[in-house]
């Protein structure tokens, strides 16, 4: 059964040990999260230009979705990272982070979303979300992360 949005909620201090573990857990896209892990503490604290949000709690942190406006881009802002725990994915979780992360970004200002994928065939089920919830790919980089791993720049449009 897939979750509202109403399920996500901001980041708390008390949710940064459980959101790191979940972010490690993650097999498949744990050597491209390694950057979210660091930001989540500030995103908890309030500090700098990241924001998270999480559904679940310390004993099943279910997901996360960390985000935050681009320093210097007037109206664009960007997703670090979204993982949800094995057993809780395609059930609307990730979905429900993602579109409520979108949907608090464009009520601060933001007219453009983009997201940075690792075009690994591991990643197939992340880039699948990310086009489920309005996003399309918008640029490549070829051999970025490794030589044969390109980078994938997907965007979203908030704005008509």
């Amino acid at each position: 059964m897939p979750i509202t949005s109403s399920a996500a909620r901001p980041i708390t201090p008390e949710d940064v040990d459980a959101v790191r573990a979940l972010l490690k857990a993650d097999r498949a896209a744990a050597r491209y999260l390694t950057r979210a892990a660091a930001l989540v503490e500030s995103a908890a604290k309030g500090k700098g230009e990241h924001r998270a949000l999480v559904t679940g709690n310390a004993r099943e942190m279910r997901g996360v979705v960390v985000y935050a406006h681009v320093a210097g881009a007037e109206g664009a802002a960007a997703i670090s990272a979204v993982t949800v725990l094995e057993p809780r994915r395609r059930r609307g979780v990730a979905s429900a982070l993602l579109n409520s992360a979108c949907a608090e970004l464009k009520a601060r200002g933001a007219r453009l979303v983009v997201a940075e994928l690792a075009d690994d065939p591991a990643l197939a089920g992340l880039r699948e979300l990310f086009a489920r919830c309005g996003f399309s790919e918008g640029g490549r980089v070829r051999d970025f992360f490794k030589r044969g791993v390109d980078m994938v720049v997907m965007e979203r449009r908030l704005t008509t």
